[in-house]
């Protein structure tokens, strides 16, 4: 990860932008199904998964 310009943007930000996206992902990906509790679950359980991952990937270097 480069730490250059995006140092600047506070790191609870970007949680939450990147967690944001995997959502926004996760619910295109599941549009098809729709039951409103699947649909919701899929975005909920793919913003813990991006968190998590996001998390990981800060701490590999």
């Amino acid at each position: 990860m480069n730490t250059g310009s995006n140092m600047m943007i506070p790191m609870i930000y970007r949680e939450i932008f990147y967690s944001f996206l995997v959502g926004v992902r996760a619910s295109y990906i599941h549009r098809t199904n729709f039951s409103f509790t699947k649909f919701r679950y899929s975005i909920y359980n793919n913003l813990w998964f991006g968190w998590a991952i996001w998390r990981i990937d800060i701490h590999r270097n």
